[in-house]
């Protein structure tokens, strides 16, 4: 005989005191907790004004005001992810990570060690160091280790995925300033509501890319493609993560793609990932973060940027692992081409391609990026001869 359930006493509290309950929960990660725990809190703070308003400010270095804070949530190592496998998403969550400690530990010595040599600067009394310090240029979450996952918090039922990823919420003369030309000169005193105008009436760029361990160390984009204009206005972030997905299967014809295949472009006629050493059959974690865009302007022979995103693969298992090593690897050695012979251009690769490896004694580069190469050898590389 089973025991009768037990009646949920939350049910006899008057609405007025749910509602008073959730506004102590300033917090978005625990807006996302709260609504999955309860159907009247989720009705609360996914209908509230107040509420959604809060999830359109801006309250971190990583997080651009005016989108949703899914988009780069809080805490500092948690990021929006799906889980996908063989074209389809199996679930959506929030993933939070560990600290890639000796990295940022670096980065905050050397930040600490020009501040010391330039007293001038920083005068004593002014601040020498606080985490995700503006002044000083450094962001914790770029140190994030995603070897080390600490938690995942299941978010598939979540209504704020279907929220809108623009703040439906912006002042008119917003609206009227995106009606002129966008004005990104220094004269701009608030530069970040034309990058946003360019972000929804021009479209935005998604980088994918796979990493071994974290966004700084051993990481690689290795395809762009642009969400269009046409899209973003109704974008939410479920939406997005379809597109994302969508974009993974396709097949780049080799006519379409107007530039020589190489080590770090290689052919994607069979498909995106494959070039990759991703197995698309196989379930990996995709994580989806808000990512600033830089690009090189020919015209004005300047660095340029805009408002994008970075969908990141997890490596699945060590094998894919080792082929996002490699890559990393092979394109820094692409970006230092050496030739010896003028007007011919020669490529090099680390040793292990299909081709014959041949010593090259007169390199005197550095080796420590090479694999299976020690310091005090002669690196074996790869010529190709274009």
């Amino acid at each position: 005989m089973t025991s009768p359930q037990s009646p949920c006493y939350l049910s006899f509290i008057p609405a007025e005191i749910h509602f008073e309950i959730v506004t102590y929960l300033p917090d978005f990660e625990d807006q996302i907790s709260a609504s999955l725990a309860y159907p009247v809190w989720n009705s609360i703070i996914s209908k509230d004004e107040s509420f959604r308003k809060s999830r359109y400010t801006y309250s971190s270095l990583w997080r651009h005001e005016g989108l949703h804070h899914l988009l780069g949530p809080p805490p500092i190592h948690t990021f929006f992810g799906i889980t996908a496998q063989s074209g389809k998403i199996k679930s959506y969550g929030l993933y939070t990570f560990g600290l890639d400690q000796e990295q940022y530990e670096r980065e905050v010595a050397r930040v600490l060690r020009y501040r010391k040599n330039h007293p001038s600067r920083y005068p004593p009394g002014k601040r020498t160091f606080e985490d995700d310090d503006d002044e000083l240029g450094i962001n914790r979450r770029d140190y994030t280790d995603f070897c080390n996952r600490i938690s995942t918090l299941d978010i598939s039922a979540c209504e704020l995925m279907d929220e809108p990823l623009v703040s439906p919420y912006l002042p008119p003369e917003i609206h009227e300033e995106w009606k002129r030309p966008l004005d990104f000169s220094y004269n701009n005193d608030q530069p970040q509501w034309a990058y946003l105008g360019k972000m929804v009436l021009q479209g935005f760029p998604v980088c994918l890319g796979t990493s071994e361990c974290g966004l700084l160390n051993e990481n690689r984009d290795f395809y762009t493609f642009t969400v269009s204009n046409t899209q973003t206005p109704d974008l939410t972030l479920r939406k997005l993560a379809d597109i994302i997905v969508n974009q993974l299967g396709v097949k780049i014809p080799e006519t379409e793609r107007g530039r020589r295949i190489t080590v770090t472009e290689p052919n994607r006629s069979d498909g995106i990932l494959k070039p990759e050493g991703i197995d698309s059959e196989k379930e990996h974690v995709i994580l989806i973060d808000q990512h600033w865009h830089s690009k090189w302007n020919p015209v004005s022979r300047s660095q340029e940027g805009e408002i994008g995103v970075r969908a990141i693969i997890v490596p699945h298992d060590d094998e894919e692992r080792r082929k996002a090593i490699y890559n990393i690897h092979a394109r820094r050695w692409e970006s230092r081409n050496w030739s010896p012979f003028p007007g011919v251009d020669i490529k090099l690769y680390p040793t292990g391609s299909r081709v014959e490896s041949i010593p090259i004694t007169s390199y005197s580069g550095p080796t420590e990026n090479i694999p299976n190469s020690q310091p005090s050898q002669s690196p074996k590389l790869c010529c190709f001869i274009l």
